[in-house]
């Protein structure tokens, strides 16, 4: 198969880089700390403006695309083990706009070098907005896993799409659409679709 996979929120647990180092960061500003459990953005967590998100990022969001201590658990070792059988194409709707100001490398470049670095096995990365559907029908992606609550109310596509489960995305559900916890429920999940196309069952 041809498996398209995102990163934030899938390769690593956003949700944790957000409420951790966005406590801290409104610790250090004299911000309320309350939050938000269910927002998806770190500036609907604590329902900063945008100024606020931006500042936050300036100080601590080169931290995290560089970072390794995000990196969910299994998900290098399982797309080692699922890139043995299957086309690994990694989709992402990351924007150079969100990069500090002292980084001079692209959002690609940096991306690209993060993947190297940790050692994932993929085909091919591509960068794309909120909505991934040029993306995934111009690649023929059969399968995707995605956490994005956004990325769901946009996509309008008949493949099976696994859907990592996070406090934000509770809501998400429909036609296709697989729920799961971890990376070793992804390889098992992807093993059984990858079977049922095999037999010739139809995604619609």
């Amino acid at each position: 198969m041809r498996i398209g996979i995102d990163i934030d929120g899938v390769l690593t647990d956003l949700y944790y880089f957000n409420q951790f180092y966005g406590q801290l960061f409104c610790l250090e500003q004299n911000w309320p700390t309350s939050f938000f459990e269910n927002g998806y953005k770190v500036r609907d967590m604590y329902h900063w403006t945008r100024t606020q998100e931006r500042k936050f990022y300036q100080k601590y969001y080169l931290f995290y695309l560089k970072s390794s201590d995000f990196i969910r658990p299994f998900a290098v070792q399982t797309i080692h083990d699922l890139h043995k059988y299957h086309e690994i194409i990694i989709i992402t709707a990351r924007k150079n706009e969100d990069i500090p100001l002292i980084e001079k490398k692209s959002m690609e470049d940096i991306t690209e070098d993060w993947l190297q670095q940790n050692n994932f096995e993929y085909d091919s990365l591509k960068f794309g907005q909120d909505d991934k559907t040029d993306i995934i029908l111009q690649n023929d992606i059969q399968l995707m896993v995605e956490d994005s609550p956004d990325f769901f109310s946009t996509i309008d596509i008949s493949i099976p799409i696994l859907c990592f489960n996070e406090k934000y995305n509770q809501n998400v559900s429909g036609r296709n659409i697989y729920r799961v916890y971890n990376w070793m429920q992804i390889e098992s999940k992807v093993c059984e679709i990858n079977n049922n196309l095999l037999r010739g069952y139809t995604y619609e």
